[in-house]
């Protein structure tokens, strides 16, 4: 294998509703998001979440995370610069996963948060459990 070949990046989307997924009735009625993960060379992998992530979603979004977490990578950024909005149930998710990945030894990493995502987790005080972990998000509400 060449030096070229063991540096690409392998990308793919990570399905909410991959088997073992509980039912979600009619794809468009609760999952408004998409999951695209980037698996690194070195270990690490980047989520890059866009969409909508509410309450109806909120059980597909964390099957979604329990796959990638399941890949055992040990570092994890989770990109939520395409997530337009998310609800405390999305939010919940993210702590989770955060909490899971402690827990198996990935560090989990929040990243490009959004406004209307970063003013949520300001409002519920969340940010500092989600770690230094939320770069470049300076809180407006400080």
């Amino acid at each position: 294998m060449s030096r070229h070949q063991a540096r690409q990046q392998s990308v793919s989307r990570v399905s909410p509703t991959a088997a073992g997924a509980p039912p979600l009735g009619p794809p468009s009625a609760a999952v408004r998001f998409t999951v695209e993960l980037t698996g690194k060379p070195d270990g690490s992998a980047l989520v890059a979440v866009a969409g909508e992530i509410d309450h109806d979603g909120a059980d597909a979004f964390r099957h979604a995370m329990a796959t990638v977490l399941n890949d055992h990578p040990v570092r994890l950024e989770v990109d939520l610069a395409g997530l337009s909005f998310c609800d405390c149930a999305g939010l919940n998710v993210l702590l989770w996963a955060c909490g899971r990945g402690a827990a198996t030894g990935c560090a989990v990493r929040v990243s490009s948060v959004s406004p209307q995502v970063s003013r949520l987790i300001d409002l519920t005080g969340t940010r500092e459990v989600l770690g230094a972990a939320i770069n470049g998000a300076a809180s407006r509400h400080a």
